[in-house]
């Protein structure tokens, strides 16, 4: 009879707990014929009681509308959130229309527009044409306190000066052009003791291009000059004597 009871009680027990025994609580077993010993019984009593505290019960509680269920405790009732507060970790609360702009709100989808008190391009460009000055094509009237017609284009060009040599070469000891303008013709006069130059179309006079000399090879000094549109070039040692001597030069023309 005492066998009997207890299963009966622990049947009862299971079945008014909501327990799903296997996998939650752990119980001695008995096999047909075993002597039940009290203390393995009330073992399975002790385990099936803090089951039974410790079980979830049925979630009973709500949550407002616009709210979500953060937490369920044990007992079934639930902690809320306002929707949306958690997890991104924001904090925003309201978005508000500031200067030229309507709409806004502090709750659910908000949506902001461009009110009329905002200048178009349509305005705008009317207005600063308009206040610009003699300029009124939005060209520069000044910078750095210059007026713009005091600035030259990017096109531009000094047709009366150029930076470009208009010649330049190499000349050999014995006059030979090494290297130097294509077209470039040289010799060394042996009666007047000087070089010849013709430069490819050019009338070379002295007062009239700049020349600059460099000895090669020798000590000494060089000066230009010139006849029947050619450069002359003279050289002489530090004695004064005239010499030979390979040199370059460049001529520009101012």
């Amino acid at each position: 009879m005492k066998r009997l009871f207890g299963y009966i009680v622990v049947t009862t027990l299971l079945i008014f707990g909501g327990l799903f025994v296997s996998g939650q609580v752990e119980l001695n077993t008995f096999t047909a014929g075993e002597i039940i010993r009290a203390a393995d019984m009330n073992e399975n009593f002790q385990n099936i009681k803090t089951a039974l505290m410790n079980k979830q019960t049925r979630v009973s509680d709500t949550c407002a509308v616009g709210s979500a269920i953060r937490a369920i405790n044990t007992d079934g009732t639930v902690e809320c959130q306002t929707s949306g507060s958690g997890g991104g970790g924001g904090d925003i609360t309201s978005v508000t229309a500031g200067d030229g702009l309507s709409g806004g709100g502090d709750a659910g989808d908000v949506a902001l527009a461009v009110t009329d008190d905002i200048a178009r391009d349509t305005e705008i460009m009317p207005t600063v044409l308009a206040n610009d000055g003699d300029g009124s094509t939005l060209d520069a009237d000044t910078l750095d306190g210059k007026n713009s017609s005091e600035f030259a284009d990017a096109t531009h060009s000094h047709d009366e000066f150029s930076m470009l040599p208009v010649a330049m070469g190499f000349i050999n000891l014995n006059g030979d052009v090494f290297s130097g303008t294509p077209g470039l013709v040289s010799t060394y006069d042996e009666a007047q003791e000087r070089y010849e130059i013709k430069i490819p179309d050019e009338s070379y006079f002295y007062n009239k291009y700049v020349t600059v000399v460099t000895l090669s090879g020798c000590t000494g000094v060089s000066r230009t000059s010139s006849v029947a549109g050619e450069l002359l070039v003279y050289v002489y040692d530090l004695a004064g004597a005239e010499q030979k001597c390979s040199f370059s030069f460049v001529t520009f023309k101012p």
